[in-house]
């Protein structure tokens, strides 16, 4: 058997890909553009020391694998070890960063696959898992077994402090009742929120309470609209999400469990000074770095600055794509390799199934929402929640949707406003109703 060892001290085999990488569609119809050079050589066939860059049509960087070694096993697959691979979004800028100590590489599938654990690093994000299967070609995959996401956040409307004494409010507490009786309640619930309040008001609790008390109708609709927007929108995002994970788990089939027995990849460390979310999961973790997407599966942890909550489904985090450089055609490769991020911040994130959220208001109460779906906006720190039943509840007060097609929103001040929804004030079994 005829064995190809390279004694180069990097040996660069370049390709270039096709004009659309991005339709799995294709697979069958093309050979995959990650290691096709390989498909070449015959079986036993080692290489060491090896750079196997990808391009863009632009001739941009699309990914680049740097191993050791490769040795090709057969037609359909090739070992490598000592594998870095680094990915890069459509304008040549690396995105994710990654090492591993030994890859199988399916020539047939095109998919990348570890059973070790691995950390993947990006400029605003890391992941830690016990495993990868990569689909290379499209920028998809799954991270496997447990599995740590952390965020590195720019500040956005949720995340400034705001020195605004806030309680929780009920702008529209049974949307069947017209404007009018929605107007004499506001000023009811307003009473007898004064009446069950234990502490002296402030001047400042005061004047809320007053505007708690005046004509809020507008305010109601505007809340509303921009309520069903924002469900509107994580439909959309959600679909997207299905439909692009149910795309690859019908490419792979059934997807690898990492090995038995194998270690806890361990807790993320988080940049010193550096606001942060993180998300933890017991099952795999679905990624499309194309379309900015991220599902987590199976006792889904999410610790947020102001927040912390656990779903018993999926959560998807959607993420903001970047604007294109205004007629940046610069090939300086300095440019080019400066690391940066396709997708900006994070955009929604969409819970699903016995969602429950724990927090504190503005003066260190609890609270707490449970939901059978839950969606945030990162841009306004705005929280929506759905489901029939489904409630948040403070020390004093709850408000819980009565209607299927009910929802309850609250704003990054802990403001609260409902649709199809019911106010109790002063119920002894609010704390057991919180658990």
């Amino acid at each position: 058997m005829l064995k190809l060892i390279t004694g180069l001290s990097l040996c660069t085999l370049p390709l270039l890909a096709d004009d659309d990488t991005s339709d799995p569609a294709k697979d069958d119809k093309k050979a995959h553009s990650v290691l096709p050079v390989l498909r070449v050589l015959p079986a036993g066939s080692i290489l060491k020391d090896v750079s196997i860059p990808r391009y863009n049509p632009d001739y941009t960087p699309a990914s680049i694998l740097i191993a050791k070694q490769l040795k090709i096993v057969s037609k359909q697959q090739i070992i490598g070890s000592k594998v870095e691979i680094t990915l890069f979004d459509e304008f040549g800028n690396a995105t994710v960063n990654t090492k591993l100590n030994s890859v199988d590489y399916n020539q047939s599938k095109g998919l990348l696959q570890s059973n070790e654990s691995l950390l993947f690093s990006a400029d605003t994000f890391q992941i830690s898992s016990q495993g990868v299967v990569l689909d290379w070609d499209n920028q998809r995959g799954f991270f496997l077994g447990k599995n740590q996401t952390m965020f590195y956040l720019k500040e956005s409307v949720s995340m400034k402090d705001t020195t605004k004494n806030s309680q929780t409010e009920a702008l529209d507490i049974v949307t069947k009742k017209k404007a009018s009786k929605s107007q004499a309640a506001l000023a009811a619930a307003a009473a007898a929120s004064l009446a069950s309040t234990p502490t002296i008001l402030s001047a400042e609790d005061l004047a809320y309470y007053d505007r708690l008390a005046q004509p809020s109708t507008a305010h109601i609709q505007q809340i509303h609209t921009q309520t069903s927007a924002e469900i509107s929108k994580s439909k959309e995002a959600a679909t997207k999400a299905d439909e692009a994970k149910a795309s690859l788990t019908k490419m792979i089939g059934v997807i690898p469990a990492p090995k038995a027995n194998q270690a806890d990849p361990g807790e993320l460390k988080p940049i010193e000074g550096k606001a942060n979310l993180s998300i933890k999961s017991d099952g795999v973790m679905f990624f499309d770095a194309n379309k900015g997407i991220m599902v987590f599966s199976d006792n889904v942890t999410l610790t947020h600055p102001k927040y912390t909550f656990t779903c018993e489904g999926e959560l998807k985090v959607i993420l903001k794509k970047k604007p294109k450089p205004a007629d940046d055609k610069s090939k300086d490769p300095k440019k080019i390799n400066k690391p940066n991020e396709r997708f900006g911040d994070i955009s929604q994130i969409i819970a699903t199934k016995n969602v429950l959220l724990k927090s504190v208001d503005n003066k260190g109460n609890p609270i707490v929402a449970r939901a059978g779906r839950l969606i945030y906006n990162h841009t306004t720190g705005a929280i929506v929640l759905q489901g029939l039943n489904s409630r948040i509840t403070t020390v004093d007060k709850q408000i819980k949707i009565t209607k299927k097609d009910g929802n309850i929103t609250i704003d990054k001040d802990y403001h609260v406003s409902g649709k199809g929804t019911q106010l109790d004030f002063n119920v002894e079994d609010l704390k057991n109703n919180a658990r």
